[in-house]
């Protein structure tokens, strides 16, 4: 099995936990970035790789796994690697005090995604969203509190993350929240981490 992607912090941060090498592919066309590869030989790790989802091509067809637990941690992880976090600023708001909100998505295959949108719900208390379709994938989108949320929940245990999404969502906790209230209680957020 490989795992492949262009998003370098994140495959030598997957190369680091599973102790293997990582294999650099330029691509010199102009145009696609380089790829980044770990190869997965063992059957056992395969395996296990396997039962919580990972495919060995990107896959439009994936469900919710059952997980045995550290859920947390398994959502942490697939948002990595297929969620987006930011801070945004509406251009037609002309009020000087406002710094942006925080906004988040995670984008899946449509079964996996409505199997973890009640656990998201149930386990981090964000809203039930509607699953958007861009092109082969779904997307869940979140607001700034929902977002917080998502945080909370993703890094309440400490362990691997990629630290420049959390680090965005660590900023996007300190914005300006007097002039642009979010819903109390307002969460603590990453105190664990």
């Amino acid at each position: 099995m490989v795992l492949n992607s262009t998003d370098r912090d994140l495959i030598d941060f997957a190369a680091a936990i599973a102790g293997l090498p990582v294999h650099r592919i330029d691509r010199n066309d102009g145009i696609r970035k380089t790829l980044y590869r770990i190869h997965f030989g063992h059957r056992d790790v395969v395996s296990r790789l396997r039962a919580v989802g990972l495919a060995e091509r990107k896959s439009i067809d994936g469900t919710w796994p059952e997980l045995p637990g550290h859920v947390d941690a398994f959502v942490r992880g697939f948002f990595d690697g297929n969620g987006s976090v930011g801070i945004y600023k509406n251009p037609n708001l002309q009020n000087p005090l406002h710094q942006g909100r925080l906004m988040s998505s995670i984008t899946g295959p449509e079964l996996f995604l409505a199997g973890l949108r009640p656990v998201l719900c149930d386990q981090a208390g964000v809203a039930f969203k509607k699953l958007n379709r861009r092109n082969k994938v779904y997307v869940l989108q979140y607001n700034h509190g929902d977002s917080l949320n998502l945080a909370q929940y993703m890094y309440r245990t400490a362990g691997p993350h990629l630290g420049r999404k959390k680090d965005i969502f660590l900023r996007g906790a300190q914005l300006d929240t007097v002039h642009f209230p979010l819903p109390q209680p307002w969460p603590k957020l990453l105190v664990a981490a």
